[in-house]
C-alpha cells in the first residue's frame, strides 16, 4: 500500500504541480544587479543623512527646573564660557517665563557679555534689566 505522501505526490504529478527535478533551493543568494545595489546604497545614505540632519537640528531640551538651567549657565560662566553662558541664562527667561530668578538671569546675561568684552551687547542687556526690573 502506498503511503500518504506517495498518494499526494501521485496526484500532484497528474495535475502538473510537482516535479522532483525542479525543487527550489532556499539557500540561493538573492540576485541583485550592480545598479540596483548602487540605488539601494544611495537611498540608505540619503536616509541616514536626512535623519542625522533632523536630529541635530532639534533644539536641546531645557532642564527640568529654572534653577537647574540657571546653575548650568552659572557653571559655564565660571568656566569662562561667557557667550555660551549668556545664551543659557537667556534660556531661563525663554523656557521659564514665570520664574522668580528671571531678574538674576537677565542681569547675568549683561555681566556675561561684559566679561566676554561684548560691550554693546552688555549695555543692551543691562539696559533691558533696568527697564524690566527697576526695583532691583
Amino acid at each position: 500500500m502506498k503511503s500518504y505522501e506517495d498518494a499526494i505526490r501521485h496526484e500532484d504529478k497528474k495535475l502538473g504541480s510537482y516535479d522532483d527535478e525542479k525543487k527550489i533551493s532556499t539557500s540561493q543568494p538573492l540576485n541583485f544587479s550592480t545598479p540596483q545595489l548602487h540605488k539601494f546604497g544611495l537611498l540608505l545614505l540619503t536616509a541616514y543623512c536626512l535623519l542625522t540632519a533632523v536630529v541635530n537640528a532639534q533644539e536641546p531640551r531645557p532642564f527640568l527646573t529654572d534653577k537647574d538651567q540657571f546653575n548650568y549657565a552659572m557653571f559655564l560662566y565660571k568656566q569662562g564660557h561667557y557667550e555660551i553662558s549668556a545664551r543659557e541664562f537667556g534660556r531661563v527667561i525663554d523656557y521659564f517665563p514665570g520664574s522668580q530668578i528671571i531678574p538674576h538671569a537677565q542681569y547675568m546675561i549683561g555681566d556675561a557679555y561684559l566679561s566676554a568684552s561684548k560691550y554693546q551687547e552688555a549695555v543692551n542687556q543691562l539696559q533691558q534689566f533696568i527697564k524690566n526690573f527697576p526695583a532691583n
